[in-house]
């Protein structure tokens, strides 16, 4: 397996590690989402199905890494993901009413650059 995919996929699943137990703790660490100026997770409940996910994904992101044989329908999968969640938290920033500060904004695009990044090189290799 090439060592950029490899090293790309390993990458995506720490990163989604770390946003999805950020996401699954949120009713219990609500003081960080402020000081960070990030959005409010209400309901708490579908921020913490989303963090679930993102584990599964780091999951999968990990075990693909290893595993030649299903590197490409993982990349292209968790891909299509990471770009469809660029939309979406783009989509948010831009026509939503999230009550983030500076810093949130700059949190939130800085993951969407990482995420679109990761996409891009996931889909490439994938297809």
């Amino acid at each position: 397996m090439n060592p950029t995919i490899r090293n790309t996929l390993r990458f995506d699943a720490i990163f989604d590690t770390s946003f999805g137990t950020l996401m699954l703790l949120a009713p219990w660490i609500r003081p960080l989402f402020e000081a960070l100026d990030l959005p409010n997770p209400q309901p708490e409940v579908f921020t913490q199905f989303a963090g679930g996910l993102l584990l599964v994904c780091a999951y999968l992101l990990w075990v693909g890494s290893t595993n030649e044989v299903i590197a490409k329908p993982v990349a292209l999968a968790v891909g299509a993901v990471n770009i469809a969640g660029v939309i979406l938290v783009v989509g948010w920033m831009i026509f939503g009413t999230l009550g983030i500060g500076t810093l949130g904004t700059v949190i939130l695009g800085l993951a969407c650059a990482i995420l679109l990044v990761l996409g891009v090189i996931e889909l490439r290799y994938a297809l």
